[in-house]
């Protein structure tokens, strides 16, 4: 039996040298993709569905049913605008409307600018918003018009004064 087991050891090498060499080396492990991060949300509520608007234009619209919903406010309808100043300055914008098309419930103008913050507008006499923001030249903001009632019609008036 002494005899015996260097016989079965050295089988034992030669076996298991000759399966490593007919399998051949092993494969290295996949490396790990890197993980995917999304993009980050962009800050503000910019529109897909908008108008360019030239600083001095005035804008007259009869609000559709086609138009679309507006941020986080179910039942309400928007519709928005962008101006890109070409100067620093103060934007004026006013809004009016006719009261025989949206009754009981003014709307609501607000301003978006580049960094994502929001301006409302105040409210003067009779069916009339009226805001003033400082704006940047070569930046572009976004007017929104909030309404409830299909039909409605308003005008949109901007202007931009030197400060």
């Amino acid at each position: 039996m002494t005899n015996l087991l260097p016989s079965i050891v050295a089988l034992t090498l030669l076996g298991s040298a000759c399966s490593e060499n007919l399998a051949g080396p092993t494969p290295p492990l996949p490396t790990p993709l890197p993980s995917v991060v999304a993009p980050p949300q962009p800050s503000s509520r910019f529109s897909e569905v908008f108008t360019d608007l030239t600083i001095g234009e005035r804008a007259f619209r009869r609000a559709g049913a086609n138009s679309p919903e507006c941020f986080g406010l179910p039942g309400w309808q928007c519709q928005f605008f962008r101006v890109t100043p070409t100067r620093d300055g103060a934007l004026d914008l006013t809004l009016t409307w006719d009261l025989e098309t949206q009754p009981g419930q003014p709307l609501d103008l607000s301003l978006f600018d580049p960094d994502g913050r929001e301006m409302w507008s105040d409210y003067g006499p009779g069916p009339r918003g009226h805001m003033r923001a400082r704006v940047k030249a070569g930046s572009t903001y976004q007017i929104t018009v909030w309404y409830t009632f299909v039909g409605v019609e308003f005008e949109l008036q901007s202007s931009l004064e030197s400060e």
